[in-house]
């Protein structure tokens, strides 16, 4: 049940915890929360993030676009780190290709 309930607040676009962000990524990804932490990691640079997002890619952990667009969708809903959702659309951008802007980008 608590699954729908978050399910419906991304729907609706309303902000998320950073945990819940977490376990719904990894509801439909093969990202472990420590994954999805690095990620939104607000000190690496820009070249350490597209690294990570090639890691990732390359793994197969996350490697479609489709899924990248669903994962910036969910981060973008948490205000937690909402610093970090522009850099990381950026990393996307640049080793998986376009994706949707996020909400807080």
């Amino acid at each position: 049940m608590k699954h729908v309930f978050l399910n419906a607040k991304i729907t609706a676009g309303e902000q998320i915890t950073f945990d819940e962000a977490k376990a719904e990524i990894m509801s439909f990804t093969k990202l472990s929360a420590q994954d999805i932490e690095d990620l939104a990691d607000p000190t690496l640079t820009q070249e350490d993030r597209e690294l990570v997002i090639k890691v990732y890619r390359d793994a197969g952990k996350a490697a479609e676009p489709s899924t990248w667009d669903k994962i910036m969708q969910v981060l973008g809903l948490v205000v937690q780190i909402a610093g970090v959702i522009a850099p990381i659309a950026g990393a996307v951008n640049a080793v998986i290709g376009v994706v949707t802007a996020a909400k807080n980008a």
